[in-house]
């Protein structure tokens, strides 16, 4: 199968999942999947994050090691799909100290964007959450973005997820002792 002409034939969950199934078979063909996902045109990039999407809730596996070139694909600053799927997919994706400052800049960066939609600020809030476990002294920053968007009511799933982040936060900074 070439992955490319498969992707263009129409954008359904039916053929992403064609497409899942041969990676799932031929793991190879990663890499071929990938090259699509860092595509510059919109019908290539926009099915394939949808795909990858789809492979990393059955293999993250397939998916992880291609964390470090989505993190640095932001300096490119790629389209509205692309930084929302690499957004969610950090949600659950190990991260590394190599480029988990990256990542966490670009949280904090997408968070006091007008320019960005909602679920790549929704998402950008858990990114944000999973580095400041481990650097607990980030906490500060990541809270005040965050409670900002909550106070303005940016939007009801937001507010929702937001909240949730900010209490998990706040824990974070308690249990480490930068809150009294």
């Amino acid at each position: 199968m070439n992955i490319e002409e498969q992707l263009l034939v129409e954008n359904s969950s039916k053929n992403w999942n064609i497409i899942v199934d041969e990676v799932l078979k031929h793991p190879k063909r990663m890499f071929d999947l990938m090259e699509l996902y860092f595509h510059e045109e919109y019908h290539r990039y926009n099915r394939a994050t949808q795909v990858v999407g789809h492979l990393f809730n059955q293999r993250p596996d397939l998916v992880q090691p291609y964390s470090n070139r989505m993190i640095n694909f932001l300096d490119q600053d790629p389209q509205l799909a692309q930084k929302r799927s690499i957004m969610r997919l950090h949600q659950w994706m190990d991260l590394n100290e190599e480029t988990e400052g990256k990542l966490f800049d670009y949280s904090i960066k997408f968070l006091y964007s007008k320019d960005e939609p909602v679920a790549t600020k929704a998402y950008a809030t858990v990114v944000a959450r999973r580095v400041c476990e481990r650097y607990p002294e980030l906490a500060s920053e990541a809270i005040v973005p965050i409670q900002i968007l909550v106070d303005e009511n940016f939007s009801t799933g937001f507010v929702n997820r937001g909240r949730k982040e900010l209490k998990k936060l706040r824990k974070i900074m308690e249990k480490s002792g930068l809150v009294d």
